[in-house]
């Protein structure tokens, strides 16, 4: 879901806050419930913006059969799925920081701009997780017996 959205940036070439990024945020992160609704809502997505943003409907149709199993989990869990993708967020982290520098004068300042942005991204890590404990009844529910009671 994150890739998908972060292709429909790149595939726009309006500001990162734009329009139809939000619009493509909103329609596909929105957790539609069940896998047909996710089918409506990419459907109304293309007919908006197919005209003008033909290859992100494209690309979402393609990267369908990865999509497809998110639709078997529960709400709560597939929300967590989503927002608890630390790796996505750490290197989102390190591109920044990397990024707003044009270069850099040898390997070791790289190292010590990767480390700083690291040890500060780790300060994120000890917030609780948004909707964890519904995500965790259900967990229970759909794997029993390999949660602690």
């Amino acid at each position: 879901m994150i890739i998908g959205c972060r292709q429909a940036r790149l595939e726009a070439p309006d500001k990162p806050g734009s329009e139809v990024t939000v619009s493509a945020e909103n329609s596909f992160v929105s957790f539609p419930p069940t896998l047909a609704a996710a089918e409506e809502v990419l459907a109304a997505f293309e007919a908006r913006w197919d005209a003008r943003f033909p290859m992100i409907g494209r690309k979402w149709r393609t990267n369908r059969a990865n999509l497809t199993p998110f639709f078997d989990y529960p709400l709560e869990i597939r929300k967590v799925k989503y927002t608890t993708n630390a790796i996505e967020a750490l290197n989102a982290q390190l591109r920044k920081v990397t990024g707003k520098r044009g270069s850099f004068p040898n390997p070791e300042a790289v190292r010590k701009v990767l480390y700083l942005a690291i040890i500060k991204a780790s300060e994120r890590w000890t917030r609780p997780v948004q909707d964890w404990p519904a995500a965790l009844n259900h967990l229970a529910i759909v794997i029993p017996g390999r949660l602690p009671a």
